[in-house]
């Protein structure tokens, strides 16, 4: 997964601000591996040779997106010496009420493998119904209609900007993306 920042800015508040981004970038795609990505404030390590606003405390604001599609965006910041640590799995700020996989005749409730899905970020945000993951991951295994077409019906709460109750309905074959449940940049 690609963390993409929007903007860094590195200052005393406004005043004497420098934008930072690109090196900000750099570093987060240098710690692209770790469980959590740590940006040092710090002139220094942010590629500046002069200092700003000097003899004032500084703060380093980076706004970033896991998914920026999605037009969601979180912003950080913290003060000289501290550090912006940024997780490297992009949270879910959802609540599944419901899911259920199968036809019209034969439904399987799987709300239960689901929340335990989104719990651990290990599993990322996507997965394709109908998919041999998906069934293992949800069905224990078993194909609970073989040979005939199956819908996923996902009704969930979300909390990230604004409250919103959605559905997401996907047939067999096609990618869930949950990071699309996640609202609009305004």
């Amino acid at each position: 997964m690609r963390i993409y920042i929007e903007s860094a800015y590195y200052g005393a508040n406004t005043i004497q601000a420098i934008e930072v981004t690109a090196k900000v970038q750099e570093i987060v795609d240098s710690q692209s591996a770790s469980p959590e990505i740590d940006i040092k404030v710090d002139a220094s390590n942010l590629g500046l040779s002069t200092v700003p606003a000097k003899d004032v405390r500084k703060s380093l604001t980076v706004t970033f997106s896991y998914a920026p599609e999605s037009g969601s965006y979180i912003t950080k910041s913290a003060v000289d010496f501290g550090s912006v640590t940024i997780t490297n799995t992009m949270p879910v700020d959802i609540e599944i009420k419901s899911a259920s996989y199968g036809t019209n005749t034969i439904m399987k409730d799987i709300t239960t493998e689901m929340l335990e899905f989104i719990a651990d970020p290990a599993n990322g945000v996507t997965f394709t119904v109908g998919s041999g993951d998906f069934l293992n991951r949800f069905c224990n295994g078993h194909d609970i209609a073989s040979g005939h077409p199956k819908t996923l019906t996902i009704k969930a709460f979300t909390f990230h900007v604004h409250d919103k109750l959605l559905a997401i309905v996907a047939n067999d074959g096609e990618l869930v993306d949950l990071s699309t449940l996640l609202p609009k940049k305004a």
